[in-house]
């Protein structure tokens, strides 16, 4: 986890901050999306499951409900360097996939442009991923209680 509000008791918010992606540097070759992403999703779905057991351990209501309201609100935002191996399409749905088990996802992806970079991917709301500021009003609005 690497963040939950509050901080002191029983967190109403937590998430992860996850990037991945590099260009090829001195010593180190390209280490493309495709090389982390499984395992990067694999971690984020499993961590707010084993939070919410917490509250409710026989996972009381069906799934859907279940991640939806019980605490903690987990959220996850995704910084991605796309490679030239990497199908955003592919990648997209695996980020999109974790909406399964969090209350949130957003992912910023850019890629090469000549010497520079450019976004290819700022969240929309496609395949169920925001933009980083539709999920931090998501979260506001959790510490606040209008959500």
């Amino acid at each position: 986890m690497d963040f939950a509000y509050p901080l002191e008791g029983d967190p109403v918010v937590t998430g992860e901050v996850k990037a991945i992606g590099s260009p090829e540097h001195v010593g180190f070759d390209e280490r493309h999306i495709g090389m982390d992403i499984d395992k990067r999703v694999k971690e984020v779905k499993y961590t707010p499951v084993d939070l919410k057991r917490k509250f409710d351990p026989l996972v009381s209501k069906d799934w859907f409900t279940w991640i939806e309201e019980t605490r903690p609100k987990f959220y996850v935002f995704w910084i991605m360097r796309q490679g030239e191996r990497n199908s955003l399409n592919k990648i997209l749905e695996k980020v999109a996939s974790i909406r399964e088990y969090a209350n949130g996802v957003s992912a910023v992806i850019y890629a090469p442009a000549g010497p520079h970079y450019q976004y290819v991917f700022l969240g929309s709301g496609q395949q169920a991923i925001l933009s980083v500021d539709d999920l931090v009003n998501d979260i506001c609005d959790v510490i606040s209680g209008t959500k």
